[in-house]
């Protein structure tokens, strides 16, 4: 963690095309911590380069915001977004009451861990969650799509895949 103006930022996320990390703004009100944050994106288009998007993800704020939350979540994850991906998905995981689809939203959710700690050069601890994730999800064809695009039969052939090879990598949905 490396500290900055009283700012704290965190969890630096290599990811192809881009860089991703975490800033921890001590304002509580909203309108403070927008202000706050648009002095530090252009703070850091001055120094680094252009800031692709700035997500609030205090208590009580959403990673999607608009659109279908299937939808939003093929966007972050194919951006390689994951850390906003396995948000979108938890907050979906929370109000399902369907038990198969619940454990089926867990696995998803540890694939997204999981190349979020690739991103952070911890493949070890990918795999290891990988496995994780292989076990929660269906290796069967009935209802294998929660929605357009999420296909777990097709994630776990990949994921299978990956941990044959001990290789973690990124791809796409």
């Amino acid at each position: 963690m490396q500290r900055h103006g009283g700012l704290k930022w965190f969890g630096l996320r290599v990811a192809n095309g881009n860089i991703q990390f975490d800033v921890l703004l001590p304002f509580q009100d909203a309108r403070e911590r927008k202000l706050r944050s648009d002095s530090i994106s252009k703070a850091l288009e001055s120094q680094i380069g252009k800031v692709l998007a700035v997500e609030d993800i205090s208590t009580g704020s959403s990673p999607c915001l608009s659109g279908a939350p299937s939808e939003v979540f093929l966007e972050r994850f194919n951006e390689e977004r994951y850390w906003e991906a396995h948000e979108i998905l938890e907050g979906w995981w929370r109000h399902e009451r369907d038990g198969n689809t619940k454990r089926t939203l867990q696995g998803w959710i540890l694939v997204c861990a999981a190349l979020v700690h690739h991103q952070k050069c911890r493949d070890s601890v990918a795999l290891e969650i990988l496995r994780r994730a292989s076990s929660l999800l269906p290796s069967w064809d009935a209802a294998t799509q929660l929605a357009p695009g999420l296909d777990s039969v097709k994630l776990l052939a990949t994921i299978q895949l990956q941990l044959r090879r001990r290789i973690v990598e990124p791809f796409r949905l």
